[in-house]
């Protein structure tokens, strides 16, 4: 099964709107999904959070929210 990159790309846009500026912690990613789509799941998990900190600081998010949840699933 091939990766779907628009799915990825929305996610990871969408983690990094909700992160937070200057220094704090990040919110909690919580990344589920089947065995056969593990790569996806691992890399969604292993996302490095301070590539977004620009987007972070100029939209002005502050503070951690709620945890979010990510299901990765087959389209």
């Amino acid at each position: 099964m091939k990766p779907s990159w628009n799915l990825l790309f929305t996610v990871a846009v969408v983690f990094g709107l909700c992160l937070p500026a200057d220094g704090t912690e990040p919110p909690l990613l919580i990344v589920e999904g089947p065995s056969a789509l593990a790569p996806i799941t691992t890399r969604l998990q292993n996302f490095d959070s301070a590539r977004v900190q620009s987007i972070m600081n100029l939209v002005g998010i502050q503070r951690p929210g709620s945890p979010i949840r990510v299901i990765v699933a087959p389209e």
